[in-house]
This record gives C-alpha cells, sequence and structure tokens, in this order.
C-alpha cells in the first residue's frame, strides 16, 4: 500500500478488498466424490440468423450435482470439456454443424479442447463474477488462435470493465427484456472502437427478437423456433388431405390394439424414407446391412424392435417432409427445429416413464407418442381448440390433454427444463419421486437421439 495513505483510507481499501474476494467465486478445492462436480445438460436453445439458420445452441448447465443453472465455477470446466466435447462428441449435442455457446470461466480447463482439436466448436460466453485480470485477457488472447470465441453480455462490459479485453471478444449479448433499446445505443458507441462485435440478442418474445434479426439490428437472436412464424408460399390449407391420411395412421398409434401391417404400406408407398432408416440403423444402432436387404427386412426389424417410436417418427417425417413444399426457404430450419423438437420431446418421456416403478403399462405402451404429439399444434399449424373440436383426432387429443396423466406431467417436466423453470422441475421430482439423475440423462439421450436422426437425414437427403 501507498506509504501516505491515511489510516481510514487504509481500512478503506481493505474492507473494499475483503468485499471483492467476498462476492468473487474462487476455484474450490477437489471434492473427494468427483460426481460433486460432474455437470448435467439442463436446457438447449437456438441461436438463429436473420436466415434462420441454426448457428448455435445455448446450453445450460447444472453447476455440478446441484439443480441451477449459469452458476457454473471454475471447477467445472473441465468436467464439461471432458464429458461433453472429448469422451462425448459435441455433435451429439449441437449437431454436426452448429457451436456450442457456454456460460463458464476463463481458465486452463480449456486445453484439452485444444489438444483434442475441437476447440473451434465452442462459444464461451464469460460469466458475471469474472474479472478482466491480465491472467485471464492473456490466456484468451492464447487460446483464441485454436478457434475458441468469447461472449460477453454488455452490462458486463460496462459493470467488469471488459473494455479491457474487447480485443479477443466476438460477441456481445444484449437482453432485451432489460431497457433493450438503452443498451442498442450504448453498443453502436462500443462499435465504434471494435467494429468487428456482433449482437446475439436475447430475453423478450420470439416475434420481437426475429424482426430484430430480419431488420440486421441483431446478428444472432436465442429464442425457440415456432411453426408460427413461418411463412408460406402456398397456402397452409393446401395440406389437409395429407394431414388427414398421416392422422388417420397416427391415430392408430394410440388405440388399445395396434394394426402394424398398414405400416407397412405406407413404407411401400414413400420409399423415399427407407434410405434414411437404413443410414440411421446401419450408422448409429450398428444393424447389417443384409438384415436390411429390402422392404420386407426392413419393416420386420422395426416391428420387432421398437415399433411405436419407430413408426411414429415416420409419420412426422412424411408430414414435415411435404411442408417443405410450402414453405418460404427462410422457413426450411423451422421445420428442422420443429422436427427436433418433436424427437425429443418423444424419447424423453419414454426415458422417464421406463424408469419409473410407478409406471403403468398404458404408460409405458403410449408414453413415446404423446411425447411427439403433444406438440401436435404446431405439427399441424392449428389451434389446440381446433384439434380438439376434431372428432378424427379424439384418441390423440384424450392423450395429450390428460394434463394430470404421469405422461403428460413428464412432457411438461420437459417444457419446463427447456425455459428454466426449474420449480416446475422440482415440482414434478417431488410429486412423482424421481431422481434428477433420471431426468438429465433423460434429456441428454433424447438430445442424441434425436440428432442422430437428424444427421442421417441430412446424409441422406444433402439438406440444409
Amino acid at each position: 500500500m501507498p506509504a501516505n495513505m491515511t489510516p481510514q483510507q487504509m481500512a478503506a481499501l481493505k474492507a473494499q478488498q475483503a468485499a471483492r474476494a467476498q462476492a468473487a467465486p474462487r476455484p474450490a478445492a477437489a471434492p473427494s466424490d468427483p460426481a460433486a462436480n460432474r455437470c448435467h445438460l439442463i436446457a438447449r436453445t437456438p441461436v438463429f440468423d436473420a436466415h434462420r439458420v441454426v448457428q448455435m445452441y445455448r446450453l445450460r448447465f447444472s453447476s455440478g450435482n446441484k439443480f441451477v443453472t449459469d452458476r457454473l465455477l471454475p471447477q467445472h470446466v473441465t468436467p464439461i470439456i471432458n464429458d461433453y466435447f472429448i469422451e462425448r462428441s459435441i455433435v451429439n449435442f449441437v449437431g454436426s454443424k452448429s457451436k456450442a455457446l457456454i456460460m463458464m470461466p476463463v481458465n486452463p480447463g480449456l486445453l484439452p479442447l485444444i489438444k483434442k482439436g475441437v476447440s473451434s466448436r465452442l462459444v464461451l460466453q464469460i460469466p458475471p463474477y469474472q474479472e478482466p485480470s491480465p491472467q485471464v485477457v492473456d490466456y484468451m488472447s492464447k487460446v483464441k488462435r485454436y478457434g475458441i470465441r468469447f461472449a460477453v453480455d454488455l452490462m458486463d462490459v460496462m459493470k467488469h470493465g471488459w473494455i479491457k479485453g474487447i480485443l479477443h471478444i466476438e460477441y456481445v449479448l444484449i437482453n432485451m427484456g432489460s431497457q433493450g433499446a438503452w443498451q442498442l445505443t450504448l453498443f453502436q458507441k462500443l462499435k465504434v472502437k471494435a467494429p468487428w462485435l456482433k449482437i446475439i440478442a436475447y430475453g423478450t418474445s420470439e416475434a420481437v427478437l426475429l424482426k430484430m434479426s430480419t431488420s440486421y439490428r441483431a446478428d444472432l437472436v436465442i429464442s425457440s423456433m415456432s411453426t408460427s412464424t413461418m411463412s408460406f408460399k402456398q397456402s397452409p390449407a393446401l395440406m389437409e388431405p395429407f394431414q388427414a391420411d398421416i392422422m388417420s395412421l397416427a391415430h392408430e398409434l394410440f388405440l388399445p390394439k395396434i394394426n402394424f401391417p398398414i405400416f407397412k404400406k405406407y413404407l411401400a408407398e414413400n420409399r423415399g424414407v427407407l434410405k434414411i432408416l437404413i443410414y440411421y440403423l446401419h450408422r448409429f444402432k450398428k444393424v447389417g446391412l443384409s438384415t436390411l436387404g429390402n422392404l420386407s427386412d426392413i419393416y420386420r426389424y422395426l416391428a420387432e424392435h421398437e415399433p411405436i417410436p419407430s413408426f411414429t417418427t415416420i409419420l412426422v417425417h412424411g408430414l414435415l417432409t411435404h411442408y417443405t413444399k410450402i414453405v418460404q426457404s427462410s422457413s426450411l430450419h423451422v421445420i428442422d427445429e420443429l422436427y427436433r423438437r418433436i424427437l425429443v420431446h418423444g424419447y424423453f418421456t419414454q426415458y422417464v416413464i421406463y424408469h419409473l416403478p410407478t409406471a403403468t403399462e398404458a404408460d409405458k405402451m403410449y408414453c413415446f407418442q404423446t411425447g411427439v404429439f403433444s406438440l401436435l399444434p404446431e405439427l399441424l399449424l392449428k389451434t389446440r381448440e381446433e384439434l380438439n373440436a376434431d372428432r378424427y383426432l379424439y384418441a390423440i387429443t384424450k392423450r395429450i390433454n390428460d394434463e394430470q396423466s404421469l405422461v403428460c406431467r413428464t412432457v411438461k417436466c420437459l417444457e419446463d427444463m427447456e425455459v428454466n423453470n426449474l420449480e416446475g422441475v422440482f415440482d414434478y421430482a417431488r410429486t412423482f419421486k424421481v431422481s434428477s439423475t433420471i431426468i438429465w440423462a433423460a434429456y441428454e439421450d433424447a438430445i442424441i437421439h434425436a440428432n442422430e436422426f437428424m444427421i442421417a437425414m441430412q446424409v441422406v437427403t444433402n439438406q440444409r
């Protein structure tokens, strides 16, 4: 301390330093139980551009074994890098082209990512508690050359002096739900000094964020992608006859006794999906090509191995494939994202139900298709009231509207996770005595299954 400071100044300085030390999280000593620091994926949200192309997914993790988000500490960096990037490829969680936007501190735990050669798939959002110390800024300059990109919230730039490290930052996040217009003005002043910066907007409705994106006021936005924002080049009413054909088959999946042979006839009439099935089953399920030689072989395998998930997925594929013919090109990616959400709903619900001892045989029989068709309003581009009034959909709407059933409560648990409503997740876990381990594992398993099928579809059809 300077020798000319008065005793009062010295006391004030010590108090300020003590307050900072108490406020800033420090790297904790590794606990005896490594599981305490193992983080779990809790939520995933698309980050897309003006063309609705998903450039990243924002991944939110638990803080070790604590069920809270956006609280990753230094001791959590290494477990996340090892588990989600190295031991299990990040492709499983964000697809083959998108990056992962993760809020976690800058520290040497990132080194294995560089050695593995997949550092370009990470956009690291600096957490609010991390200060731009010379050591942190210097480490950022070293790892940036290997492809890691950095993002920071605009308010953290102003509050914590991240202008010192702005040279190494590519994205600035702006919460449009909190003085958004003022923050945009502030950003424009910042961009005069750092013209390479890009905006990632979040925190308000999808419609507002989409408008910001298409008007190029934001480079990227964090938001769900619903079919209500799709634009069409032909009237959706033209799809109603085809929707009716598909839903008559889907209706069969909700009957007490399912007539599976009708799906063989559907496959015979829609052979385009067979190539996708062959690629998916051979690459991800390790099924020999000799087992999938012709239509009868493929149908036999599907009927003997999880027939309900298989035929449900095939019907949804048929429905969404026809939607691609009537939407504008900017909406094609919305359909892709809807497909992912649908599959995640089905696989998550099935995983949880099959791991609950209280689940009945009826719960297990109808869980996958109920999870999938819980998104029926988005699938058929109609309101829930319109669907409920359609007597031909009664067997389906009866299941998806039974809000107190175990299956529908499980679907609601997933929806709460996706919007970060952790209190709703806690309520579900308490009510049905579900272990958080099951919920975490179900979400990750569902995302992996959905990505595998989407990869198969994109490879075979050479799409998007």
